[in-house]
């Protein structure tokens, strides 16, 4: 009986550590187990993050690239499209912001993204991807995985700002040509510009209420400055002035709009006279009409309009760079004065001349021509029939040319340019 109670108890002790022994290897199976269902999870969370990051900067590139209006200067639209949807974008130049969601294959992960224009020509786009988040992107929930993706791309030629400042790195240096309002924000380690303000050119007086009354002074050329100027790390307002219109038969032409970039204020040129009526003054003075003195143009912007001592023709608009000549007697017509010529400059790599003044108008003659840098012709009246004056070019601040025996043209737009060493 003893031998047969020791080999029960043997029995069961073998048992036991049997069955520990399998409850181990079986602990450890399932351990290994969970192990690598936890790491498939983590590498399929660690996916969906980065391809969340990537989704966010593949929609940034292709809105900042592919006819871009929302990362702009000024009136911008607000969105962008990205998936086939309109996604809100927040913030202004030159940072904005976005969250582009639904994404994964849960649906919930999301990237944040930010688009950043403050260094141009070199534009900076980070995404942060997330597996979880929804549309707000705001998650605490404990499998969250973030990737982060940085881009850093130069501006291609020609971005559209803000409708209206177009930008172009050459030769070491980087241009913002405004053609409109805007803004403009020195990138980091850029302490001065070299700047060319011009201001909105006058419109052509209109022609006299009679054949035997004339015709009307030229547009004075918009204001110009050139030079150089200290600029610090913040935003500066740029004001492009619009060219005057052209006066109605009888009446003066409307004077330019100022331009302007950081305290330097740049008149627009003045409208023409016409029939008794002086020329307006401004940044160039616009033309006289017949016994009528030419506007006064402003010291170091612009030179006064000349003037007429013909019934028929008035004189033409002041330029940049002369006063606008007067009318004179070329048998058998008088003829209009020509504008005066404008200034030319370089800044843009090439020699472009701006702030012409606009011809003046005869009610008996061949037409006069507008002075080199975007002035419009005069008007005239002869034995051809009539010619109409010709508007100022647009951004060149050019006058309008005077009317013959109609309503003068009117004044070209102005422009600012900046210049600056590429940090």
């Amino acid at each position: 009986m003893k031998k047969l109670k020791e080999k029960k108890g043997f029995v069961l002790l073998f048992t036991v550590l049997l069955a520990a022994v399998v409850l181990a290897v079986s602990l450890e199976a399932a351990n290994v187990a969970f192990r690598e269902i936890g790491f498939s999870t983590s590498a399929r969370d660690t996916n969906e993050a980065f391809f969340a990051a990537d989704t966010g900067v593949e929609c940034a590139l292709y809105n900042d690239k592919a006819g871009d209006v929302s990362f702009v200067q000024t009136g911008g639209s607000g969105s962008i499209n990205c998936m086939g949807s309109a996604i809100p974008v927040s913030g202004s130049y030159p940072i904005w912001n976005f969250i582009v969601s639904g994404l994964g294959e849960s649906g919930n992960g999301c990237s944040r993204v930010s688009v950043d224009k403050s260094n141009l020509p070199i534009v900076a786009l980070t995404s942060y991807g997330y597996n979880e988040g929804g549309s707000s992107c705001n998650s605490t929930a404990a499998n969250l995985v973030e990737r982060e993706l940085e881009v850093t791309f130069n501006e291609p030629s020609n971005p559209n700002l803000n409708g209206c400042d177009t930008v172009t790195a050459s030769g070491g240096y980087t241009m913002h040509t405004f053609t409109c309002s805007g803004t403009f924000t020195p990138p980091n380690g850029v302490s001065k510009v070299t700047y060319l303000i011009v201001g909105g050119g006058g419109g052509g007086g209109g022609g006299g209420p009679s054949l035997s009354s004339g015709g009307g002074g030229g547009g004075g050329a918009g204001g110009l400055l050139h030079g150089t100027s200290s600029v610090y790390q913040q935003t500066y307002q740029i004001v492009v002035g619009s060219g005057g219109g052209g006066g109605a038969i009888g009446n003066a032409g409307l004077n330019g709009g100022d331009s302007s970039f950081n305290s330097l204020i740049v008149k627009g040129g003045g409208g023409g006279g016409t029939f008794h009526i002086n020329g307006l003054s401004g940044g160039s003075g616009g033309g006289g009409g017949y016994s009528a003195s030419g506007g006064q143009g402003i010291v170091h912007q612009g030179y006064d309009g000349g003037t007429s001592s013909y019934y028929y023709a008035a004189g033409g608009g002041g330029g940049a760079s002369e006063i606008g000549y007067n009318a004179e007697f070329v048998p058998p017509y008088q003829v209009g004065g020509n504008g005066g010529t404008g200034y030319q400059s370089s800044i843009s790599g090439s020699k472009v001349s701006y702030a012409g003044g606009g011809g003046g108008g005869t009610g008996f003659g061949t037409s006069s021509g507008g002075g080199a840098g975007g002035g419009g012709s005069g008007g005239a009246n002869y034995s051809g029939g009539p010619v109409s004056p010709g508007d100022g070019t647009p951004n060149s601040g050019g006058g309008g040319g005077g009317g013959g025996t109609g309503a003068g043209a009117s004044g070209g737009s102005g422009v600012v340019i900046l210049q600056y060493k590429t940090p």
